[in-house]
């Protein structure tokens, strides 16, 4: 944990605006002792999604933007295109939406024309059914629309499948997080080509990401994990085993330090999370418990206090889609941190 592993932790993690903190990983120095070739990976895909998604953090420092600009076409812009792709396959744009909503309000004035002068028919017959004929024919036409815009929409969605592919073909990984990142990117292209009850032909691949440690494995490993629940959402995964026969936890050697870091549990239902998370505290605690929420640099984004209560609820819903960090902490200063993964 930070306040027991020394000189292993890198203090600028502390807070997400510390130009310094930014520098290092953009010059792929060591940002921990500890597991120093994936924490760079992991730190750079982020460090280069946020610069990408930021011009004005982009252009505030030529040492940023020369980062940004020399892995345009590297693993990591590479990686951030597939996953532009990947969204814009998955989604419709909001020019179509309005398309389709006003064509579809087109069609229910129609048909609601249409059931009045059905009903005016005793009235005059020759003149009611000549306007429901031309009414049934306008109506055919925007349903005709409707199946143009929607078939416009896929060429479009199978077409960002396919860029998407071409450009994760030519991606070299280094290291554990891309590998995931690289194999995770084919699975989900290779799902939308076939159903999605052929998952399980690719489940072991994906069992394997899921099962490994977050730290190491990078974001897929939660990508995994998602995929997995659509076929069974009571899976469960032990992190604290995989990371620590990984080196990844380090409790210190002093008992009360060890002692400490165990002695509050909670966990995070649901996780992923979409709207809201339930903290549920299965350690009892003493006095009052803070509950923070931060960003996966440290930058702290919400903190609670949370008085001999068992369950807390985090709204997730204004927030960012990504990862965070959940940390509980009591009056004596133990303390458990766990992983967040925020859906939109």
């Amino acid at each position: 944990t930070p306040d027991v592993c020394g000189t292993d932790c890198y203090a600028a993690f502390t807070n997400s605006e510390d130009t310094l903190l930014l520098h290092n990983i953009a010059r792929g120095d060591s940002l921990s002792t500890g597991f120093v070739d994936e924490t760079k990976s992991i730190a750079q895909q982020s460090l280069y999604d946020m610069l990408d998604s930021s011009d004005t953090l982009r252009n505030s420092d030529s040492l940023l933007t020369v980062f940004y600009i020399n892995n345009q076409s590297t693993s990591l812009g590479r990686f951030k295109d597939v996953k532009d792709y990947v969204q814009s396959a998955s989604s419709i744009s909001s020019y179509f939406i309005q398309l389709l909503q006003l064509n579809d309000s087109l069609i229910l004035q129609r048909k609601d024309s249409i059931s009045y002068a059905d009903s005016m028919m005793t009235t005059d017959s020759v003149y009611y059914t000549d306007i429901t004929q031309r009414m049934i024919g306008q109506m055919n036409t925007l349903q005709s629309n409707r199946k143009n815009l929607m078939q416009q929409i896929e060429n479009i969605q199978s077409a960002d499948w396919v860029n998407g592919k071409t450009i994760n073909n030519i991606i070299q990984p280094s290291g554990a997080p891309e590998q995931n990142k690289k194999s995770m990117n084919d699975i989900l292209a290779w799902l939308q080509e076939q159903d999605e009850d052929s998952i399980d032909i690719r489940r072991p691949e994906i069992e394997q990401i899921a099962e490994q440690c977050p730290y190491s494995g990078g974001v897929s490993v939660y990508q995994a994990r998602n995929l997995l629940r659509q076929m069974n959402d009571s899976m469960d995964y032990d992190d604290m085993l995989s990371c620590l026969q990984e080196g990844i936890y380090r409790i210190a050697g002093k008992e009360p330090a060890a002692a400490n870091y165990t002695a509050i549990d909670f966990d995070l239902v649901p996780n992923p999370a979409d709207g809201k998370t339930e903290v549920r505290i299965l350690t009892p605690v003493d006095g009052l418990t803070k509950l923070a929420l931060r960003t996966m640099l440290g930058q702290m984004l919400d903190e609670w206090e949370v008085n001999k209560e068992k369950q807390f609820t985090i709204y997730t819903n204004k927030y960012l889609q990504g990862i965070y960090i959940v940390e509980l902490k009591d009056e004596t200063g133990s303390n458990r941190y766990k992983k967040l993964v925020i859906q939109r």
